[in-house]
């Protein structure tokens, strides 16, 4: 009952009614504190006073014999604090109401206490244990985690760091019983440190919430248009020409006559717009390529089908081009085909371009480059290598020299996007359309660049920009300008090719609205893994020069200063060390060696030991990984 001096629970804790009027209650929560609550507020009441806070404490009695008296017993909570604590009293309430809330030996509903049965009691007894139980492992691990021991039984338990580490869980009870944010960086530093996480383990997809997997999906059996007219050109000499690692062929090339046929992949033909396997590619974007696997775009079936040159015959897009009296590609016609393609890789394709008619189509290409170059098209010439990583986990760093032979196969394929782009321009027909602002700087001829004016080249570049929208693309010289040779791992490229089939069949083509929801989505997906790609890239870098530590060096060669920040390239791994060295002059070489590396963290220590000036200090300082650079792709690589 409410009265003044009546001793109640409020919050789950003991307080004293002071004064009760109207409704009006004013409680004394400790000695010296005082706080005006409703009626409501009030959990239950413990005894009528008088009463001193703080009460003190009581401690519970052996319950057995009283257990066994009060089977099928039912008693008031004053009755029952009166038998079990052997007088009802204030301080005895309150010890009887704690006794009543755990739930363990009795059940408390509104004033009335019933024993449990003994099952009952030895079921939640159990519990209890294997609760208490839980408790002391669950200190007895922090304390070894603290001391940085783990048991192959803690394993289990180090789930939730790992979700952590993967971006996937955003908080750790363990973490921040351990005193440590719960961030990824620092969760991956724990997981390694205690060794439960070996230094390849990667989370960066799943911390960019990328998918590791190859869609399931089936591509379906049927093609769209199954009475198209396909155009036999089996005889025509055709070569897919691509890097000793490529799996993924995508294009190959002709030529006779004095006309170039470009030969594309054609997964459009039967990969209907807003299918469900459109849908997957779309949210993807593009391939992503790491160096420990390619997670692919499509199902993997549509390369084992589409691919050129995989099988004995196949089928393709093909695109008929000649160059104009400006040198520029024309479309003359473009088909479904069926071709016999012949694999090459850049390193025995020699041969072919040594032929006399393929010599004629270098000339071309050469006068196309030529006229780009007069549309101050951006030719960026830094070091590239291909980073892969083998099953028993050794990092292999393959550079990607610019050759006769990549530079040959790269201008076929601007070509084609070239040609594509002013037919689609003419025609009014909405496509992918790829535009880059001119850089920030004037580009330096491209013999007389140095390292130096190229890094600061990249860096003045815009991103470029993809959409239905015709303009120009300043990074390679041409305008307009569309991708249509990577539709097995480029969701843009895929698109226009449904636009193209479309036209061919004479069926309604998509709206520019319906390609413009398709790219941005599609090339929000991309971006994400191109950044992706650039940080595990640099990830596995790092891990190779923490596996050589200061027996080895390799060259640095000072690229860039801003402020007091210098950029140092390493030519032999195309990796940037970012460093505070205010020393030096842009382009001294240096001998790099390595002083430390911590991968999960993204940060290097160097020795640098100048090579230009004999008599200038070695160096030690530390790089920290910044965002990687935007440069389009274009733009960096254009031949």
């Amino acid at each position: 009952m409410l009265q003044n001096g009546a001793v109640v629970i409020y919050h789950s804790a003991p307080a004293k009614i002071v004064s009760f009027s109207n409704g009006k209650i004013s409680l004394e929560v400790r000695p010296g504190d005082s706080k005006n609550v409703r009626e409501k507020d009030i959990d239950f009441v413990l005894h009528s006073g008088p009463a001193q806070l703080p009460l003190p404490e009581v401690p519970v009695p052996d319950l057995k014999e009283n257990l066994e008296l009060l089977q099928g017993e039912e008693l008031s909570f004053s009755d029952f604090t009166d038998l079990i604590f052997g007088a009802y009293t204030p301080a005895n309430a309150y010890a009887a109401w704690k006794l009543l809330k755990d739930g363990t030996y009795f059940r408390f509903e509104g004033e009335s206490v019933t024993p449990r049965t003994l099952e009952e009691i030895a079921a939640a007894e159990e519990v209890l244990r294997q609760k208490n139980e839980a408790k002391e492992r669950h200190a007895a691990l922090v304390e070894r985690l603290k001391k940085g021991t783990v048991l192959p039984e803690d394993i289990p338990y180090l789930g939730e760091i790992e979700q952590v580490a993967f971006g996937i869980n955003s908080a750790s009870r363990l973490m921040k019983e351990l005193g440590i944010e719960a961030v990824p960086e620092k969760a991956h530093m724990l997981l390694l440190k205690w060794n439960v996480w070996d230094i390849t383990r990667n989370p960066f997809p799943a911390r960019a919430g990328v998918e590791m997997d190859d869609p399931a999906l089936a591509l379906p059996e049927d093609r769209i248009y199954p009475h198209e007219d396909v155009k036999d050109l089996t005889d025509l000499p055709a070569y897919a020409i691509d890097d000793v690692s490529s799996h993924d062929p995508d294009d190959a090339i002709s030529y006779r006559d004095g006309m170039l046929y470009v030969h594309i992949a054609d997964p459009a033909s039967v990969i209907a717009f807003d299918s469900e396997v459109d849908q997957i590619a779309r949210s993807r974007g593009e391939n992503l390529y790491i160096p420990e696997k390619v997670i692919h775009m499509l199902p993997l079936e549509a390369t084992d089908r589409f691919g050129l040159g995989l099988n004995d015959r196949s089928r393709a897009l093909t695109f008929e081009i000649r160059f104009d009296e400006n040198n520029m590609p024309e479309l003359i016609a473009f088909y479904p085909s069926l071709l016999a393609v012949e694999r090459r890789t850049y390193e025995n394709a020699s041969d072919i371009l040594d032929s006399p008619d393929w010599q004629i189509l270098q000339k071309q290409l050469s006068a196309f480059k030529d006229v780009r170059k007069n549309n101050n098209a951006v030719f960026i010439r830094l070091p590239e290598v291909n980073i892969s990583v083998d099953e028993g986990g050794t990092i292999h760093f393959s550079p990607c020299p610019v050759t006769p032979e990549r530079e040959f196969v790269a201008n076929c394929m601007l070509a084609a996007g070239a040609a594509v782009a002013k037919w689609a321009e003419k025609m009014e027909i909405p496509m992918p359309f790829v535009r880059q602002e001119p850089p920030d700087t004037t580009p330096v001829p491209e013999e007389e660049a140095t390292l130096c004016s190229m890094f600061a080249l990249r860096k003045s570049c815009h991103p470029g920009t993809t959409d239905t929208l015709p303009g120009l693309h300043a990074g390679l010289g041409l305008e307009p300008y569309t991708r249509v040779t990577s539709p097995l791992r480029r969701y843009a490229d895929l698109l226009a090719h449904m636009q193209l089939r479309r036209y061919l069949a004479g069926e309604e083509l998509l709206t520019s609205d319906e390609l413009t929801l398709a790219l941005k989505e599609s090339e929000a997906a991309g971006a994400v893994r191109r950044r992706l790609e650039r940080l595990v890239n640099e990830y596995w870098t790092l891990i190779h020069f923490g596996r050589m530590n200061n027996e080895f060096s390799t060259e640095a060669i000072l690229v860039w200063r801003q402020d007091d920040r210098a950029v140092f390239l390493l030519p032999e791994f195309a990796y940037e060390y970012k460093s505070r060295f205010r020393g030096g002059n842009l382009g001294d070489h240096y001998e790099a060696n390595i002083l430390s590396s911590d991968p999960a963290r993204f940060m290097l220590r160097l020795k640098l030991k100048s090579l230009t000036s004999a008599d200038e200090e070695a160096i030690e300082d530390e790089s920290v990984a910044e965002e990687p650079e935007s440069a389009t792709e274009e733009s960096a690589s254009a031949q």
